[in-house]
């Protein structure tokens, strides 16, 4: 987690573990907006793959009511 990294690189589960355990409130907090940033980096993918399943979807349609997929043979 890039929030922990001045500390000298990754750090184990366990040793994040132990700060916030630890009652560091700034620790905590940093580790809390990490979260929320990576939760938001997650549901942003996820509405783009829902955007382009939502555009083929709409290509099939289009596709179906045209008669057939066009000429791929050229």
């Amino acid at each position: 987690m890039r929030a922990f990294a001045r500390w000298g690189g990754p750090m184990s589960n366990m040793k994040i573990v132990e700060l916030i355990a630890a009652n560091n409130a700034e620790v905590k907090s940093r580790y809390d907006a990490e979260l929320a940033r990576a939760i938001g980096l997650v549901e942003d993918e996820l509405n783009d793959v829902n955007n382009r399943i939502a555009e083929l979807m709409d290509r099939v349609r289009r596709l179906e009511q045209g008669g057939g997929a066009p000429d791929t043979s050229a």
